[in-house]
């Protein structure tokens, strides 16, 4: 585990040292990137950890009668998370789960199933659904906004 915590925290390291000395565009498998300044690095490094560490308690919370400590739990779900990232799978879907259940071997099953539910539900459906209910929004009244007189008597 400490050898995949290291290797997952080489990457926002090379990325903030790229931000503080690399000044030039970079082409990177035929694409040009720019670095952003060292101090916005930081505040998307800090708005990146900051999503983890709060679903990370998020899921943490929503295990009932968990006696497991967060940082541990969040180290599983850091490595559970990257697995799901890396595979390529929309979501991470059963590749999140399946690692988490086997990082985690000392928490009760249903308690982590249910906990994982409910993370889903949360992070992923309730979004969805949010968004979906803008979206209606704007096509309703995107138009009667369009067609209402402006009052320009020009």
């Amino acid at each position: 585990m400490r050898i995949i915590g290291g290797l997952l925290a080489a990457g926002p390291i090379a990325y903030l040292a790229a931000c503080a000395f690399v000044r030039r565009k970079v082409t990177l498998m035929g694409q040009e990137i720019a670095f952003p300044p060292l101090w916005l690095g930081f505040v998307q490094f800090g708005f990146g950890l900051g999503d983890v560490v709060l679903s990370a308690a998020l899921m943490w919370l929503l295990i009932p009668g968990n006696e497991l400590g967060f940082a541990t739990f969040a180290s599983g779900y850091l490595t559970a998370m990257s697995a799901g990232l890396f595979s390529g799978v929309p979501g991470g879907l059963g590749v999140f789960e399946g690692a988490l259940v086997a990082l985690l071997p000392q928490l009760h099953r249903p308690d982590l199933a249910a906990a994982m539910l409910g993370y889903r539900l949360f992070y992923y459906l309730l979004p969805l659904a949010i968004s979906a209910v803008a979206l209606a929004a704007d096509a309703v009244l995107r138009p009667r906004a369009a067609a209402a007189p402006t009052g320009d008597a020009s």
